[in-house]
């Protein structure tokens, strides 16, 4: 990198060939060259003529060289002139710019939207096939409907519950997890240190441990503001969060359980969703277009949703 005989700069530490000449030599030298040069030198009037025809040859080839690529541009834009306009001109047609404020309200409108499991949920006419959805994934109604009614009433997608308790217990309510100074019982391993008044059947209550889990759960999405840092605080402690020191295997478990909510609500779409519809007014009925009716949706069981219940 640093010698001066390579780079793009090569050549210019290095002295000039001429420099190495002793003086007498080079003198001589030159007198000779110039010499040469006047016998060689042609008559001023075929300096002059020559000149003109290279003048005449330059202007030339400079009108070709530059005219050319006008002209051909020009034509090329004759050509895609119309076609340009035309999109241009459908664009304009199909899309209106929004202030910046509007599009940050669109988006922030999109989020707000009601998680469509809740829908679902809600509905008078899918309530129950919901219920069913959820205990063939859980293996347990009781604890099915034990979640659906908290993330309800907590206004939590039931999709991030059930992965949570997938996570910390795989649905098995009697689930028991000793740490140093401290015990995580039942579906959402609540802890000892963080529910002393508990009694410990309290602790494996599905109940009372799904409405104690929802609550911490909702509270931790409130104070953190995204799924990913609520289930962060949830796992490690809000202090441990909020102080970034947040560990890997926080990290890791926070994406295990959104990997899980995500899946989920692809199945329920997949399995579920795609057997109603969801009208105007708010009311669900099965999807006609489907041919399907209240009962036969009721009743439609699919493989992919048999296979939780073996």
């Amino acid at each position: 990198m640093g010698s001066s005989g390579s780079g793009p700069f090569h050549g210019i530490e290095s002295k000039s060939t001429l420099e190495t000449i002793p003086d007498g030599l080079y003198n001589a030298n030159l007198i000779k060259l110039r010499q040469q040069t006047l016998k060689k030198r042609k008559p001023a009037h075929w300096s002059i003529t020559r000149l003109n025809r290279n003048i005449r040859l330059g202007s030339f080839t400079s009108c070709v060289r530059v005219w050319i690529p006008v002209f051909l541009l020009s034509a090329a834009t004759a050509v895609f002139a119309a076609p340009n306009a035309d999109v241009a001109g459908l664009a304009q047609k199909s899309w209106t710019a929004l202030h910046p404020d509007e599009y940050r309200d669109a988006v922030l409108e999109a989020r707000r939207q009601i998680d469509p499991v809740l829908t679902f949920y809600r509905g008078r006419n899918s309530q129950e096939e919901v219920i069913a959805f959820f205990a063939a994934i859980t293996h347990s109604e009781e604890i099915a409907r034990a979640i659906l009614k908290q993330s309800d009433e907590y206004d939590l997608s039931p999709s991030l519950v059930t992965a949570l308790v997938w996570e910390e217990s795989r649905f098995n309510h009697l689930a028991l997890n000793k740490n140093k100074t401290s015990v995580d019982r039942g579906l959402f391993q609540l802890n000892s240190k963080s529910f002393p008044k508990l009694k410990e059947s309290d602790f494996f209550d599905i109940e009372k441990n799904t409405r104690l889990g929802t609550a911490h759960l909702r509270w931790c999405l409130d104070l953190a503001g995204t799924e990913v840092s609520a289930l962060a605080m949830y796992n490690a402690g809000t202090t441990r969060v909020t102080t970034g020191g947040t560990p890997k295997k926080t990290l890791d478990y926070t994406s295990r359980i959104l990997d899980f909510k995500n899946g989920l609500d692809g199945l329920f779409e997949q399995e579920f969703a795609i057997r109603w519809q969801i009208m105007a007014n708010g009311e669900i009925k099965p999807d006609a277009t489907r041919g399907f009716s209240t009962a036969q949706a009721a009743k439609a069981r699919v493989p992919i949703l048999n296979a939780f219940r073996r």
